[in-house]
């Protein structure tokens, strides 16, 4: 067999060129996209000119990526989890020396600057080891503030729905007990306070009973769909004829 018989049919010229004006109105895409997204950074923005030395000595200890919130926050926390017993302060001194270049930094000095450096920090470190601390245990009197504040208020709502249920059967209670019937609700129609009757009977069995029962419509809405809930079948009009809403 010939090579040019297993060779795969060439595309159509228009084909690629069809393919070519795809990628091309992409790639012009994404660069209008990028422009507005560093449109502080490019030149004639904000930060797109010289950068002074100042901040050239700061950014080059910086991560290369918008990355490394994600990533420090990961090695945090795989720190804590292999050294669980170690302070907070430690725990993010390593972190920091494994990510801002610290080393690469130190490096650059001549060994009698940074042996002057490392003892300088190693007399610094009780002292910033005594600030993290206190801010570590600000942090964690907020956190138990907060899990007192959210359980006062998880309380506050139950005793807040308690009562309500409360109301709600003293309601039910007075204006005949629960409904079982048709005929029941029917008596209640006769009552002169036939709405809050009947929508006291409903919100029984939506709140105390957790129901899916609808509280609002007319009267005779909530007549049938009360009947309906019992598991009765309605009539075509209201047992008493009365229609007006609530």
């Amino acid at each position: 067999m010939e090579d040019s018989e297993c060779a795969p049919p060439t595309p159509p010229n228009d084909s690629i060129q069809s393919e070519n004006t795809m990628d091309l109105s992409v790639q012009e895409r994404c660069l209008v996209v990028q422009k507005q997204q560093l449109v502080d950074f490019i030149e004639g923005g904000v930060f797109g000119g010289s950068i002074e030395k100042d901040v050239m000595d700061v950014l080059m200890t910086c991560p290369l990526t918008n990355l490394a919130g994600e990533r420090l926050f990961g090695d945090m926390d795989y720190d804590m989890k292999r050294r669980r017993h170690v302070s907070l302060h430690l725990h993010s001194t390593n972190v920091m020396w494994k990510s801002n270049r610290t080393s690469a930094w130190l490096r650059k000095f001549s060994i009698h600057k940074q042996k002057m450096l490392l003892a300088k920090a190693i007399h610094s470190g009780p002292k910033w080891k005594m600030q993290s601390r206190e801010k570590q245990l600000l942090v964690l009197e907020r956190v138990k503030k907060k899990i007192a504040d959210n359980k006062d208020q998880k309380l506050r709502k139950e005793v807040k729905i308690s009562q309500k249920k409360s109301s709600i059967m003293d309601q039910v209670i007075n204006y005949g007990n629960v409904c079982s019937t048709k005929d029941d609700v029917d008596r209640l129609m006769l009552e002169p306070r036939a709405v809050e009757n009947i929508k006291a009977q409903i919100n029984y069995r939506k709140v105390c009973l957790g129901k899916n029962i609808q509280v609002t419509g007319s009267l005779s809405v909530l007549y049938k769909r009360l009947v309906e809930h019992l598991g009765f079948s309605v009539e075509d009009s209201v047992p008493v004829g009365k229609s007006n809403s609530y």
